[in-house]
């Protein structure tokens, strides 16, 4: 017998590693292009660069225990990837400016707290990294940099966007959780080119009905912004792969939710659901799906047109039963419906032959243990309030040999 940590942990990092591997993959795309087209080798000191000052295109500084912007850096005229994160820097040096030719600058995790102006003359930049510092505004010329495609001013101060933030009509990164964002910023609504947007962790109350004007957004994350509604507009982002909505307090989603048909990987975690809207099993293309810590009473019928569900977590709701037609859901390998008040499982249940991992409360693992004995590919059941030293658990150990039990 093993022993586990609350799932809910375990269920939010998976989904943030799924959430992550494909804008790692196309922003590692970004960089490739943006850095070895020159065919540059890639500096890790200053030392060694300063051998051939002409010749560095590519500094990596990272976690070198800098207390000051190094001013060796300006002699490095053909800069263009500058990473100088992880140190102890407060403050960017005007001749900053002076590095015409950066396209990817990285000044995260240090101790900045004023983003001066002349940073906004480096015109061909195109990865500006901001994340984890002191920062409390942006400069009123951060327009200036129109060739911008990503940027992340994640874990700072912020209250507010200048207004020349529209102007960067390139952008297709914008990354701004854990701020101090009152209310949606809605002069990130022209950049219209956005495929992922990340301003969770804002107490920002509502989402405007013109976030509509995203139509190339792929990604978004809302969690913990102190929602209570979602805009029915918002269910006209048809380009949808990916949607966080978890640790809000929404008690119902729109009734058109299923027309972003293409969304894979959905988090409604710790809301206020009671219900999916019937349009719920409109997501064909859906493969993770994570609706635990909330109030649902019923899945509705249509949920189990869901054939391309791998993950479903459901957890910590009030589920008395699941659609009989459950076992249509053949594509599942994982499932968590511990913490429901489950009286039975449908008979279809045992048509569930791809899953290999359970998560179920104690008494319907007993009182099923006949109709789950014939899943073939089961091999982890979790059991989170399993009794210790129970003769019946001892039984089905012996009737599930292949079977790891975690508690």
């Amino acid at each position: 017998m093993h022993s586990c940590k609350n799932t809910c942990i375990f269920e939010n990092c998976i989904l943030k590693i799924i959430m992550h591997m494909k804008r790692i993959y196309i922003f590692s795309l970004l960089i490739i292009n943006l850095v070895f087209a020159q065919e540059s080798q890639v500096f890790y000191s200053l030392d060694d660069a300063l051998q051939t000052p002409d010749q560095v295109y590519t500094l990596h500084l990272r976690n070198q225990d800098f207390k000051e912007f190094p001013k060796q850096i300006f002699k490095f005229p053909n800069l263009m990837y500058l990473d100088i994160s992880e140190n102890q820097i407060q403050t960017i040096p005007k001749k900053i400016k002076k590095l015409k030719n950066l396209r990817f600058l990285s000044v995260s995790k240090n101790n900045i707290s004023i983003i001066p102006p002349e940073v906004c003359q480096l015109v061909n930049l195109e990865v500006l990294l901001l994340q984890e510092n002191n920062i409390v505004s942006l400069p009123e010329n951060i327009g200036s940099l129109t060739n911008l495609k990503k940027i992340n001013c994640a874990y700072n101060s912020l209250t507010g966007l200048p207004d020349s933030f529209g102007n960067l009509t390139n952008l297709r990164d914008i990354i701004l959780q854990n701020n101090q964002l009152s209310s949606f910023p809605e002069i990130i609504l022209t950049n219209k080119r956005v495929t992922n947007l990340s301003i969770g962790n804002n107490p920002l109350q509502t989402i405007p009905e013109l976030i509509s004007e995203f139509i190339f957004l792929e990604e978004v994350d809302l969690q913990n912004c102190s929602l209570k509604s979602i805009p029915d507009s918002f269910c006209s982002l048809q380009r949808l792969i990916h949607v966080d909505l978890s640790s809000n307090s929404l008690s119902q989603l729109p009734e058109n939710f299923g027309d972003l048909q293409r969304i894979e990987i959905l988090n409604l975690n710790n809301n206020l659901l009671v219900l999916l809207p019937d349009s719920f099993g409109n997501l064909s293309m859906l493969t993770v799906s994570s609706i635990s810590d909330n109030a649902i009473q019923y899945l509705p019928d249509s949920f189990c047109n869901l054939l391309n569900l791998e993950k479903l977590y459901v957890q910590n709701n009030q589920l008395k039963k699941l659609p009989h037609n459950f076992g249509n859901l053949e594509a599942l390998l994982s499932l968590h419906i511990q913490g429901n008040p489950l009286s039975e499982l449908p008979n279809s249940f045992n048509l569930l032959q791809n899953l290999y991992e359970l998560s179920i409360d104690y008494e319907m693992l007993i009182a099923s243990a006949v109709l789950i004995e014939s899943m073939s590919e089961l091999s982890r059941i979790i059991v989170p309030n399993i009794p210790e030293d129970s003769e019946k658990m001892e039984g089905l150990v012996e009737m599930f040999p292949n079977v790891t039990f975690v508690k």
